[in-house]
């Protein structure tokens, strides 16, 4: 069982004078045990969930923005870490589907770009620097 001491929420909670939180209890997430971890900052609202026992790595993590419109919620929850990810250059190669149809406004701008660069004064190769 993982005891979660006070060095733990220190980490946490870097600025004690505006942040407010620790140990909620203990919950399932999905068939994994955690221990819940609530917390409150200037604007903005965080949970974590990590399992009483096994790897210490996070099953759920949550955040309410209180300062946005709507205070939008995120919330995750992780499962089959991979902490050893056998990956090639291959991986993060581009797929684009041969129907893609770019986004207007990105395509004008490279286009303005492109014939800015092309029309933009060269310099004169017999000038000697």
């Amino acid at each position: 069982m993982h005891r979660l001491d006070s060095s733990a929420v220190g980490v946490a909670t870097k600025d004690a004078r505006t942040t407010a939180g620790g140990y909620a209890g203990t919950e399932n997430v999905g068939n994994t045990a955690c221990n819940h971890l609530a917390f409150r900052d200037l604007g903005v609202e965080w949970e974590v969930w990590l399992p009483v026992q096994g790897e210490p790595l996070p099953a759920r993590f949550k955040t309410v923005d209180k300062h946005r419109t709507g205070q939008p919620v995120t919330d995750v929850t992780f499962t089959g870490w991979n902490l050893s990810p056998q990956t090639t250059d291959a991986t993060f190669t581009p797929k684009v589907p041969a129907e893609y149809e770019g986004i207007a406004i990105l395509q004008r701008v490279a286009a303005i770009k492109a014939a800015t660069a092309s029309t933009a004064p060269q310099p004169d190769p017999a000038v000697k620097k």
